[in-house]
């Protein structure tokens, strides 16, 4: 491009006219402009001092939740807690836990500690330990009741208080105990907060979420002032740390309804402040309210008008010196201005290089991106709320079965996960579609998947949200990680902690447990049960004999016999050895003898029909005690007790029958029990001895032999026949060591 003279001069003038005009329009453009630039400055000040308050308030609540998560992670490994919750211990529950909730409302602003049973009834309030009893029904609750995970968020409590609740399902060797919750009213964190933001905050609730009469009773029993008619549509908190007088607060509507930046001007005391608004919603994601920010703009305005009075002076200063150099200058530029556009063009030329050589690197890293995604060794996948996949990995397609083609497009429910869970029946298509629409309360989720062929395996997920700018989600991005075999570990130790390896029946551990269910569930309905202890007769003798492998598989063959006999919501379990009992609930009180003898008689029947084992046959018997709740007790252990009582009463009288409980056993348990002591300790004083007895021929009146008896002289007892004694030392297995 060539610059000629006529060009130079034509640009001369451009360049000075234009600069001539602006001098004289200048300083009456510059008091418009002050005014201007101020109200900008103030409206920016405000909309991202609001925007980072915002985030402030968000992180703060985060971490608050944060604490509270770690701090029910420590108390549910407190062995007195727990213990003390599954019993229902309210007073040991509350001793151990005050000094906590002590430390917690001075470290965290802790306001309530709540626990709750499994069905959610809740069993101590340590802020409130003399109201109890009621079902706890907010949205955490039931969502980590859903969920069986730690759940969190913002809720209004009974008297309209806003409150950060934090709630985690208490486990006990894996078995679900109850819930505890923590909760710290917002107004309390919000003090602290507003301590490090040199500015003040109210909030805001709407009372279409309220109760006029709770919301009187909560601030009576706060010791706050009822200010319910300040405002037509909100009731307002944390009034007292503002720095302007009531008369002379706005409505809140002209607040939250402006643009970020604009809300309404207030001035106190010489000092001028400016509105802003926060959204709160709460647990649900219902908008229930805004935090109402009040900043102080009086150091911002007068920074600004102070600033731009100078750059409005030095401009019109600057602007005359600008346009003399200009005039000088611009003789000069001829020569300035060729050098000028090759020094362009080569910075071009350098520019177009650089945007080359970056989109170059910018495509390196996408294909970096994408080989790391593809090549992960976890399940990779994206959704749109709908459900309809959008991206498939390479690890999902081989651990799943499908290809890229077969799978992408298609719903998640039909063909990576099932309608329905195997394992615990949980309607996963319902899941799916809440997941869609309110991912954050299914950040982790554990799941019931299907293959291509139809196999289940189980997958952990991790989801993430995707939004547009405008809020919205577009779609789901889930990472899964394959834990099948950690279920299956789960599993085999959960069987191996409540049922016998040897007959799959119940052990000891779950026939307690579905004993006291049982006994609740009883107590609750008004109705009865039984409870059947059987004892093999003639085992030992088979097991002595045959070996414990023979012994094993006649057992097995008697476990399956058991359940034949029984309905199909009684439970049967092992106790160990040869022992064996039956639970028969949800008894009518007025039928509960019948069924449970003609039960007890299916059982002796079916016992004493031969066991085939090897081609060869073998009998046993079975006798049986039987109780009753609450007619032979009203506790597992009595229960039980008794029905050990009532069976071996069965063995005195012959085997092979079954006893009802009666009162007169306990009475003969505990004579045979002092016996069999007494006995022990005739051994090791050396007690016995032996009386001889001739025996005479009548016809010849001869001694034709002499019959041995032994004999037993005891301190308290006096003379004990043989018939009384021999047969309990034969039982205790003490004749060879007496003989």
């Amino acid at each position: 491009m060539e610059i000629t003279p006529g060009f130079t001069r034509s640009l001369r003038f451009r360049i000075l006219a234009p600069l001539l005009m602006a001098l004289i329009l200048g300083m009456a453009i510059s008091l418009l402009a002050i005014d201007w630039h101020v109200q900008a400055d103030v409206e920016n000040e405000v909309a991202e001092h609001a925007w980072s308050i915002q985030q402030l308030l968000d992180r703060r609540l985060e971490g608050y939740a944060d604490a509270m998560a770690v701090t029910l992670e420590a108390m549910a490994h407190n062995p007195v807690l727990s213990s003390a919750l599954q019993r229902r211990d309210r007073a040991r529950l509350l001793s151990e836990a005050e000094g906590l909730f002590r430390e917690l409302r001075l470290k965290l602003q802790v306001t309530h500690l709540y626990f709750s049973d499994p069905q959610r009834v809740n069993v101590l309030r340590v802020h409130a330990p003399d109201h109890s009893g009621d079902t706890i029904g907010r949205a955490t609750t039931l969502d980590a009741e859903a969920t069986g995970q730690l759940s969190w968020g913002l809720e209004l409590g009974h008297f309209g208080i806003l409150t950060l609740r934090v709630v985690a399902p208490w486990r006990a060797q894996g078995r679900l105990i109850g819930y505890v919750e923590l909760g710290a009213e917002v107004d309390h964190l919000v003090r602290r907060i507003e301590k490090g933001i040199g500015s003040h905050l109210v909030l805001a609730i709407d009372k279409r979420f309220l109760q006029h009469a709770r919301w009187q009773e909560g601030q009576r029993l706060l010791g706050l002032h009822d200010r319910w008619d300040l405002d037509p549509h909100w009731v307002l908190s944390g009034l007292s740390r503002l720095p302007i007088p009531l008369d002379r607060l706005p409505k809140v509507d002209s607040i939250i309804h402006s643009p970020p930046g604009l809300g309404p001007d207030g001035a106190s005391n010489g000092r001028h402040y400016r509105w802003a608004s926060l959204p709160v919603r709460d647990v649900e994601g219902r908008l229930v309210g805004h935090f109402l920010l009040l900043h102080d703009t009086s150091h911002a305005m007068h920074h600004a008008i102070t600033s731009l009075l100078w750059v409005g002076f030095s401009s019109s200063l600057v602007g005359g010196l600008v346009i003399l150099v200009l005039y000088l200058v611009s003789l000069r530029t001829e020569k300035q201005l060729n050098r000028s556009h090759q020094a362009l063009q080569r910075a071009h030329d350098e520019l177009e290089l650089r945007v080359y050589e970056r989109t170059r690197e910018l495509s390196r890293s996408e294909e970096k991106y994408r080989e790391l995604v593809e090549r992960a060794n976890s399940v990779i996948l994206r959704w749109d709320p709908q459900g309809r996949i959008t991206f498939f990995n390479e690890y999902a397609q081989r651990l799943f079965g499908f290809s890229e083609q077969e799978i992408l497009g298609r719903h998640l429910v039909g063909s990576i996960v099932p309608r329905r869970e195997e394992a615990t029946g949980r309607d996963l298509e319902a899941m799916i579609a809440e997941i869609g629409r309110h991912p954050g309360r299914f950040l982790k989720t554990e799941v019931e998947n299907i293959r291509k062929d139809g196999r289940r395996l189980w997958i952990a997920w991790d989801n993430r949200a995707v939004y547009n700018p405008a809020g919205e989600i577009t779609e789901i991005l889930s990472v899964g990680q394959d834990i099948t075999e950690r279920k299956r570990n789960e599993a085999r130790i959960h069987f191996m902690a409540y049922y016998d390896g040897l007959t799959g029946l119940a052990n000891r551990s779950l026939f307690q447990d579905r004993l006291r269910q049982a006994l609740l569930h009883a107590k609750r309905q008004g109705r009865q049960l039984g409870l059947i202890y059987m004892d093999l007769d003639q085992f030992k003798e088979v097991n002595d004999s045959l070996g414990h492998a023979i012994g094993d598989r006649l057992l097995k063959q008697a476990a399956r016999r058991l359940l034949e006999c029984v309905r199909e919501e009684d439970t049967v379990a092992r106790m160990g050895g040869d022992e064996f009992t039956v639970i028969i609930g949800d008894l009518k009180p007025g039928e509960a003898v019948e069924v449970i003898t003609c039960i007890a008689e299916k059982i002796k029947r079916r016992m004493e029909q031969a066991f085939e084992i090897d081609g060869s046959e073998m009998f046993v018997t079975a006798s049986m005690g039987i109780v009753r709740y609450p007619v032979d007790g009203t506790s597992a252990e009595e229960l039980t007790k008794h029905a050990d009582t009532a069976m071996y009463h069965g063995k005195a009288r012959g085997r092979n029958n079954y006893q009802l409980f009666e009162t007169d056993m306990m009475l003969a348990a505990r004579q045979r029990q002092r016996l069999e002591v007494k006995l022990r300790r005739a051994l090791e004083r050396r007690e016995f001895y032996l009386r001889y007895q001739p025996l005479v021929e009548l016809h010849g009146e001869r001694v034709v032999a002499v019959e041995a008896l032994l004999g037993w002289e005891e301190s308290e007892l006096g003379y004990v026949p043989p018939a009384e004694f021999v047969p309990v030392a034969e039982s205790m297995g003490l004749i060879e060591p007496i003989g």
